[in-house]
């Protein structure tokens, strides 16, 4: 458990680092055997914003793999 707790500590700092150099918020949580471990850059209410909103911004692409026939490994051969 020291050892998570010294690496915790060092991911904080670096963190701090990183919101002070590059002026940029940070929201880190770490999880471990159902204890939980935050760390926040800012103050600000709607910081982090809810999952729901960042996938209403940045929707993911649906991937789906192309059929056998029409991939170009198979065009290749023919």
């Amino acid at each position: 458990m020291v050892v998570l707790y010294r690496a915790t500590q060092h991911l904080m700092r670096r963190c701090d680092q990183l919101s002070d150099r590059y002026n940029a918020d940070v929201y880190i949580v770490v999880r471990r055997n159902h204890r939980h471990y935050d760390y926040n850059s800012t103050n600000d209410a709607l910081f982090p914003t809810p999952l729901v909103e960042i996938e209403q911004a940045y929707p993911l692409a649906i991937r789906t793999p192309l059929p056998l026939t029409s991939s170009p490994v198979t065009r290749q051969r023919d």
